[in-house]
């Protein structure tokens, strides 16, 4: 990882580009933790202007950063603070910590295997140390099937953004399978 000045964008709350996958993908937000293991962001969506949820990913997937100069930052509205205070981040520290925090909640949105082009989404039902269960749903919020993914193969993961607590809102009732 690169820290060139990542530990003053996140004091400051400073709006960054993170640089993932061989720089194959780029994500905006607000770094909130850089450790060993993972770095946690909340996202920033330039086209709405607000923020919208967290990545949170592998400290190995990541390449570099660029921080925002303040002339660029033209918010809607400003609620970086509503996401900020949620969790406490310097408690969950690890993948395993973050899914045990998120069981039986809203849907996760995640990669595995460094496949960028499959991507689950779904409501996580058990945790322990090495894997996870979740209840899948297509686009549509359709129920697809249930799948057990192990932790260390998940290198991103997603959650409380637009798209997932739309689709999570539409299908509550439904969510469990028969």
């Amino acid at each position: 990882m690169k820290t060139n000045n990542l530990e003053n964008a996140i004091i400051n709350h400073r709006l960054i580009d993170i640089n993932l996958f061989d720089e194959q993908i780029t994500y905006t937000g607000i770094c909130l933790l850089a450790s060993k293991k993972i770095v946690v962001i909340v996202n920033y969506n330039n086209k709405l202007k607000i923020f919208d949820g967290f990545s949170i990913f592998r400290n190995e997937n990541f390449d570099s950063f660029e921080t925002w100069k303040k002339k660029w930052i033209k918010y809607n509205y400003d609620n970086s603070m509503d996401f900020i205070k949620r969790y406490n981040v310097n408690k969950l520290r690890t993948f395993y910590s973050w899914f045990k925090q998120l069981a039986n909640k809203g849907f996760v949105a995640f990669f595995t295997d460094n496949d960028l082009k499959t991507y689950y989404v779904g409501k996580i039902t058990e945790v322990d140390a090495k894997k996870i269960k979740v209840n899948l749903v297509d686009k549509k919020g359709n129920f697809i099937s249930r799948k057990v993914f192990n932790i260390v193969n998940i290198n991103y993961f997603s959650f409380d953004t637009g798209y997932e607590t739309k689709l999570f809102k539409k299908v509550i009732p439904y969510l469990e399978p028969k």
